[in-house]
């Protein structure tokens, strides 16, 4: 079998940056953070965050930052047999084409992302072709799975994913319903409908479970497993927990410790 040929990384530019260029690879770029512009067969396209760029090879095509921005790169020189319908489904019949992530669903992306370049870091890779091909499948997959032409919104029940998934960040709730294209009072009537609490409410009790998941199951300090659910010092962590439990997370801790004893 011929060896797979690809190249990928993450890449950062500043405001300003520009290239043209084409190339004999195919290329499939995802904006991870900023904005900037895309320019190929005479149209000239904003793109930002949760955009996804398919080129085919030998199309001249040119990019250009407006704020600071992130890309996830791939670019494959031949995709391998099995691949091809997948590339082809996305781009249908264009020479280039720009889809669409959710936050949720680009964040699943970079996941992925991610463990493919960890993977093909690691040296003396058995079968590789394989390992490189089986890869390609599932990022192509993801990707279709995924694909939407222009922005893409979250569902409700996708927005409460994001929130259990992404415990450590401070999340604006309103921002959030932003994303769902509701206004923040109908996001917050749906979510309830679904899930019976308010988005904070729901944030809180996933923090707690999580926070009393690792007091009692690992040897993590309590700044470790406050930060984990969100929390920048111990003493802030401490009071939110004491709050809701009655006890601080050293006295809960050791009373698990005993029950167990």
């Amino acid at each position: 079998m011929v060896n797979i040929k690809t190249s990928s990384a993450f890449v950062n530019h500043e405001p300003g940056w520009h290239i043209e260029h084409q190339h004999s690879a195919i290329e499939i770029s995802v904006v991870l953070e900023g904005k900037g512009l895309f320019c190929a067969e005479n149209r000239l396209i904003e793109i930002q965050e949760g955009n996804v760029i398919l080129v085919r090879k030998n199309v001249s095509h040119c990019f250009q930052a407006i704020t600071p921005i992130r890309f996830g790169v791939l670019m494959i020189d031949d995709l391998p047999e099995g691949t091809t319908p997948f590339f082809e489904q996305l781009i249908t019949t264009r020479q280039t084409k720009i889809i669409s992530l959710s936050p949720y669903e680009l964040q699943q992306y970079l996941s992925l992302f991610k463990n493919w370049l960890r993977t093909l870091s690691q040296p003396f890779l058995k079968e590789k072709n394989l390992l490189i091909k089986n890869w390609l499948e599932i990022l192509l997959l993801n990707l279709l799975q995924n694909a939407h032409i222009g922005n893409k919104v979250f569902s409700v029940s996708q927005a409460a994913d994001f929130i259990r998934n992404h415990l450590e960040q401070d999340i604006v709730m309103n921002h959030l319903a932003e994303q769902t294209g509701l206004s923040d009072s109908t996001f917050r009537r749906y979510f309830k409908e679904q899930y019976g609490i308010s988005p904070k409410r729901f944030q809180q009790q996933y923090r707690m479970a999580e926070a009393k998941w690792l007091l009692r199951s690992s040897e993590k300090s309590f700044q470790q497993i406050g930060e984990i659910v969100g929390f920048s010092s111990v003493h802030s962590f401490s009071s939110w927990f004491k709050k809701y439990e009655g006890l601080n997370p050293s006295e809960w801790r050791k009373q698990q410790q005993i029950g167990l004893s």
